[in-house]
């Protein structure tokens, strides 16, 4: 990953976070390879996976999940994954661990995940959160499936297919349930578990003892053959304490006969219906005359004649029926009166066409979907992407990736906006952008400093440890300064009710020759303004100062960089807080903003006779303003949090206003 800003190219170690003992994080020593040992001991990456706060070897052939996370100083840190998995379709249905290191939830970025079976010489996937949705895969194999052991359908019998071996006593319930089939073929032979004891198996032939064989097999039956006992039954005899034939035998009967109880005795007769009768009891209901029709009379069915009796098409005198055909209908025509006629041939048309009131109009193409709109009508939804699937937002349907957000919501307009939690979503990401600073404004032959850029924070949260709604507030950007000699404004704020706060850039400086350009926001506090020759210092954590012998320094990561000062110095840069404003001048460039990763860049310095500078860049967060010379107006900084640039004898750059973004899963 790389960018103009900032690369992690370089980096070739990772550092493991885990917990073993009494629960607490443990952060390793660096490595190069997942088949190092990482605790001090002998537990090695692609060997282990985090078993609460306990580590755990994986197992042979499983896979593990190894959750990859990126710190803006570029160091690179792996948490290992909650649960070890049978397959590989259960390994990437794996989630983000609900339990993460504080360092990492404060300030780091998910970057991506590692596939990796137990010990295996290659990695089986890398995967980028930034090109790559972490969706439930298909798997491509059977063997991949999860569950194919659990006995998890009794109502059926299991088999299991040898060629040589027989069943014994340790063929048991570890292995088998009651029921199972165990086919020997060599010997022909089949067996069937009747207690699966453990250590003690009971498996009893099929066709030996009682177990389904040869008649004879029945040994306690007092017969050497069953040569005439055709017809009679195997029964248990009267002291019940063996099996004996029987000849007694349920002599052919009819269906209404005594036999049944709860029949009506009687012999059928063409035509007949058998019916419940009131006693109720099966019984036969003779046939009825010529033309009768079954109905309920009374309660009960019986043959009568049609209501009405029966009308032929020529029986309706208003009808014209000289000659009527076949499947003819009865119609009216104003003027003649009821006549009749063959049913009128339609159009051919489409499902989706004006001849349907409740569709809307559309051509067919393959893998299509017909849905009802918010009309509503019946209309055609097209097929979606690869592996994308038909989820619902509780009101309409679309094709989407099960398991990607299902809110995102940015929120710009500054002030405070209330924020509502989402139906269906258990945890969210949530962004903020401070606003920048405004920059300076000279009147005495000296370009004025630009403003620092807005800090940024992200962090997630469990939807239970939230308030409903949470109050979020957008801070401004600073005033864009209309008074000569007067150093800029800071931006505002940005917070997440009381969870989460990014906090602003400072004003670029106008007092003195070569004004101090404006601190960058950072994660703790505001970028200070710049004044003098010195740029104004950049918020915590560790935010960027200047000296006169060092100059500006960029932000430790999380603090924002240092506005320019005397030389003039370049401002400097940032990770997560906001670029340092840039110096103004009196005669040469050199005061640029200072560009950072994710807050908002420094605005550029302004200049007397020479170029102005141009603001500072940023890869998520908005630009800085360009500085401005003589009566023009500098350029405000762009949305989120952009310093403002700095100006001469005209206004300074407004600063750039802060956001917020909310992403529920």
């Amino acid at each position: 990953m790389a960018n103009k800003v900032y690369t992690t190219s370089a980096a070739d170690t990772f550092e493991v976070w885990y917990k073993t003992g009494g629960g607490a994080w443990t952060e390793s020593s660096s490595r190069t390879l997942f088949s190092e040992v990482f605790d001090g001991g002998t537990s090695k990456v692609y060997e282990t996976y985090q078993d609460g706060t306990s580590l755990a070897a994986l197992g042979a052939n499983k896979y593990g999940v190894f959750w990859a996370f990126l710190c803006p100083e570029g160091d690179i840190y792996f948490v290992l994954g909650t649960a070890t998995y049978a397959n590989i379709g259960a390994a990437q249905a794996a989630t983000v661990p609900a339990s993460l290191p504080p360092y990492l939830v404060n300030w780091a970025r998910l970057i991506g995940r590692v596939i990796c079976q137990n010990a295996a010489a290659a990695l089986y996937s890398v995967e980028s959160s930034f090109s790559t949705q972490f969706t439930l895969s298909a798997a491509v194999d059977h063997g991949s499936l999860g569950g194919l052991t659990d006995d998890d359908h009794t109502q059926y019998a299991w088999v299991k297919i040898h060629a040589t071996a027989t069943p014994g006593v340790n063929d048991d319930i570890t292995l088998y349930r009651e029921g199972t089939i165990w086919i020997e073929q060599d010997a022909n032979k089949a067996y069937v578990l009747v207690d699966n004891a453990d250590g003690a198996a009971v498996w009893q032939e099929i066709g030996a003892g009682g177990g389904g064989g040869a008649f004879l097999d029945l040994t306690d039956v007092d017969e050497a053959d069953y040569v005439g006992h055709e017809g009679e039954f195997v029964v248990v005899n009267a002291t019940a304490d063996g099996l004996e034939f029987n000849a007694s035998s349920v002599a052919g009967h009819n269906i209404l006969s005594a036999s049944h109880g709860d029949a009506l005795a009687d012999s059928v007769v063409e035509g007949d219906v058998m019916i419940g009768n009131s006693t109720p009891k099966w019984s036969r209901l003779a046939h009825g005359s010529e033309d009768d029709v079954l109905t309920v009379k009374s309660g009960v069915p019986s043959w009568e004649p049609p209501s009405g009796g029966a009308l032929a098409l020529d029986d309706l005198t208003d009808v014209d029926a000289a000659s009527p055909s076949d499947h003819d209908i009865i119609q009216y025509h104003t003027g003649v009166g009821w006549v009749h006629g063959a049913l009128p041939a339609g159009a051919d048309h489409t499902l989706l066409s004006a001849t349907h009131s409740d569709t809307l109009a559309d051509t067919v193409a393959r893998g299509d979907v017909m849905i009802g709109n918010a009309t509503p009508k019946w209309s055609r939804l097209a097929k979606g992407l690869a592996n994308q699937a038909l989820v619902s937002d509780g009101t309409d349907l679309t094709f989407g990736y099960p398991g990607v957000p299902i809110s995102v919501t940015p929120i710009t307009a500054t002030g405070a906006t209330n924020w509502a939690k989402v139906a269906g979503a258990k945890m969210c990401l949530v962004r903020i952008w401070a606003a920048g600073g405004s920059g300076g404004r000279s009147a005495n032959g000296n370009g004025g400093g630009g403003g620092g850029g807005g800090g940024f924070i992200e962090k997630w949260f469990n939807y239970a440890d939230l308030s409903d709604p949470v109050s979020v507030t957008i801070g401004a950007g600073g005033v864009a300064q209309t008074v000569d000699d007067t150093a800029g404004n800071v931006g505002g704020n940005t917070t997440f009710g009381a969870y989460l706060t990014a906090y602003g850039g400072g004003g670029g400086g106008a007092v003195t020759a070569v004004y101090g350009g404006g601190g960058g926001g950072g994660c703790t506090s505001v970028g200070a303004v710049g004044s003098g020759t010195a740029g104004g210092a950049g918020g915590g954590p560790g935010g960027g100062i200047y000296t006169a012998t060092t100059g500006s320094t960029r932000g430790s990561g999380f603090g924002g960089g240092c506005g320019g000062g005397a030389g003039p110095v370049a401002a400097g840069g940032s990770g997560w807080g906001g670029g340092g404003g840039g110096a103004g001048t009196a005669t040469t460039g050199n005061g640029p903003g200072g560009d950072s990763l994710c807050g908002g860049g420094g605005g550029g310095g302004g200049s007397d006779t020479g170029t102005p500078s141009a603001g500072g860049a940023s890869v998520f967060g908005g630009a800085g303003g360009a500085g401005a010379k003589d009566a023009a107006a500098a350029t405000g900084g762009t949305q989120p949090g952009g310093g403002g640039g700095g100006s001469e004898a005209a206004n300074s750059g407004k600063g750039g206003d802060g956001k917020a973004e909310i992403i529920s899963f």
